[in-house]
């Protein structure tokens, strides 16, 4: 998610309809987002509404079998899978 004015009201409906964590999309490229999994474990699904380096960040943190969803591209840059993760890591799309 995009840094916005209203972020905070969005992550706490998030959270109630069982978001684990919500983060931004500076966050999912900083090394926090490292630190956040290593202290939680990988994720076995992400939302992703950004798109580009943000997804790509995401999707290299999901657990084997994890499965990412993509809803929207604001970054209007592509999400990029490279062939380890689709074929050894199994990943759904």
């Amino acid at each position: 998610m995009r840094s916005r004015p209203d972020l905070g009201e969005i992550t706490e409906y998030l959270k109630l309809l069982g978001a684990t964590e919500v983060v931004t999309e500076e966050f999912a490229q900083s090394r926090k987002l490292n630190e956040l999994v290593k202290s939680m474990g990988k994720p076995k699904l992400a939302l992703n509404g950004v798109g580009g380096k943000s997804a790509t960040a995401l999707l290299k943190q999901l657990e084997y079998g994890g499965t990412m969803v993509t809803y929207g591209g604001m970054s209007r840059q592509p999400v990029s899978v490279g062939t380890v993760r689709r074929t050894i890591v199994h990943v759904q799309l």
